[in-house]
């Protein structure tokens, strides 16, 4: 079994290194440095859209309001994985965005030079 273990890993190890290597030469490869880029930030900020993804489920489903304090998530059935994951990324990014414009506007409205 450990034999077998390793084996596996070592596929995997290879076909990580490999697929890295393929994408290197797509428009993909922005995305990935991006998303690699910002890591810190969505791992900062997933969590509380989680939360609201929690709210949006007891409220489909007609839940109990302590449902939201599941940690991390209570229902990922039917595709909701699917929402967490992409909403968990794309939504952090989205916040950085607009945090990073509110802020450029802040700056150049009352710290201008001159």
């Amino acid at each position: 079994m450990p034999f077998f273990m390793i084996v596996c890993s070592c596929v995997g190890w290879v076909m990580l290194i490999e697929l890295a290597g393929l994408i290197e030469y797509y428009p993909i490869k922005r995305i990935f440095i991006y998303i690699g880029k910002n890591t810190l930030w969505i791992l900062f900020v997933h969590l509380g859209i989680f939360k609201f993804i929690n709210i949006l489920q007891c409220l489909i489903y007609d839940l109990p309001c302590y449902r939201i304090a599941s940690y991390p998530t209570f229902y990922t059935n039917n595709g909701w994985w699917m929402i967490y994951a992409i909403s968990g990324v794309g939504l952090s990014l989205f916040v950085k965005l607009l945090l990073n414009r509110a802020f450029q506007n802040i700056s150049q409205k009352y710290f201008r030079k001159g």
